[in-house]
């Protein structure tokens, strides 16, 4: 059982992590190329935080390079009916730069951020797990909100400016699992966008 859930967990992350996708990669100057790109997992163990740098290269038979925040905002990996949008976003002010997934766009941004952690099994073996967070940013404002384990608390005070969100967030109509329809909610309704 432990061989079989480790296994699943490493595939798991080579199937996340490992894969050359069409890409487009978005520098700070405003411009922005056409290529195909990765995401190279760098985890720092002593904090939640990953030191995610992008792979990058224009054709198939090139090297790739290695792109930071230093000089990229971002990274848009191409799918057939969609599109995963990364940014590179500073989480507060004690933190470097994150490279976070934008859920969803809009007056408040959803992002997550995705880790790799070593996990201890009850049967004495490590294993590899995804931890997720994630944030809520208004374009006013310089750094990200965590949500909470409070889920409730922290979202109605987060969104306290809309009646309506808050009370359907109070009476349960927007839950953990449908954090992106709150935030499309509170665009949509409550933005004045």
């Amino acid at each position: 059982m432990t061989k079989n859930c480790s296994l699943f967990f490493l595939f798991l992350t080579v199937s996340l992590f490992g894969q050359t996708q069409e890409a487009i990669l978005f520098f700070k100057d405003g411009t922005s190329i056409k290529g195909l790109g990765m995401i190279k997992k760098a985890n720092d163990f002593a904090s939640f935080r990953s030191r995610d740098k992008i792979l990058f290269r224009v054709t198939e038979n090139e090297k790739p390079d290695l792109w930071t925040s230093e000089d990229v905002k971002g990274i848009t990996f191409l799918y057939f009916e969609n599109s995963r949008i990364m940014e590179y976003l500073k989480v507060d002010k004690y933190e470097k730069m994150e490279l976070l997934e934008v859920v969803t766009d809009g007056a408040v941004k959803l992002y997550k951020q995705t880790k790799i952690v070593d996990v201890y099994l009850t049967s004495g073996g490590m294993a590899k797990a995804e931890v997720e967070a994630y944030y809520l940013k208004k374009e006013s404002e310089e750094y990200p909100t965590i949500v909470k384990d409070n889920y409730i608390k922290s979202t109605s005070k987060y969104f306290s400016d809309c009646e309506l969100l808050v009370k359907k967030i109070k009476n349960h109509e927007f839950t953990f699992a449908t954090l992106d329809k709150l935030v499309n909610f509170y665009n949509d309704i409550c933005s004045g966008d």
